[in-house]
């Protein structure tokens, strides 16, 4: 423990110093002035500026690759992605039918015959679409017929 609150209130010191080291030593420019990197007491001698060999260009590593493309939102993801499976463990734990009409009407006694996923507040798919995006099904698409447990009837406002 004492380790750790050692290296915590030393390194807010050093910070500073040790990333002004630095920054001159990965610059191709001149060092910076002694003074303005850490005060001296005795000026320092003047240093020539480094000279910067460069490699061969066998041994110079390959360029990098592009980042990736920003993640797109998640209904155009879920646009894209396959049908929820009934078979699916969140999609099970949720009760999730393909088709409404074959909900376990003793196993959720909430449900009522006008509920479906198509008029649900979580659906994300356009008015009148057959699939759309659901947030609890990530990167797939839940059928506009379907139905589960977590059903919230979709207001209009």
């Amino acid at each position: 423990m004492t380790s750790r609150r050692r290296f915590i209130s030393i390194v807010p010191v050093a910070l500073p110093v040790a990333s002004a080291l630095l920054l001159a030593a990965c610059s191709d420019k001149a060092p910076p002035p002694a003074a303005a990197v850490a005060p001296a007491a005795t000026p320092a001698p003047a240093t020539p500026a480094p000279v910067a060999v460069a490699p061969p260009a066998a041994a110079q590593p390959a360029p990098a690759a592009a980042p990736p493309a920003a993640a797109s939102p998640a209904p155009a993801v879920a646009a894209a992605g396959a049908m929820v499976d009934e078979k699916d463990p969140s999609a099970a734990a949720l009760g999730y039918v393909a088709e409404a009409s074959r909900v376990d009407k003793a196993k959720y006694p909430k449900f009522a015959a006008d509920q479906n996923c198509s008029n649900c507040a979580l659906f994300q798919g356009q008015a009148g679409a057959a699939s759309g995006g659901c947030p609890l099904y990530p990167a797939k698409q839940v059928s506009a017929k379907a139905w589960c447990s977590a059903y919230a009837k979709k207001t209009m406002g």
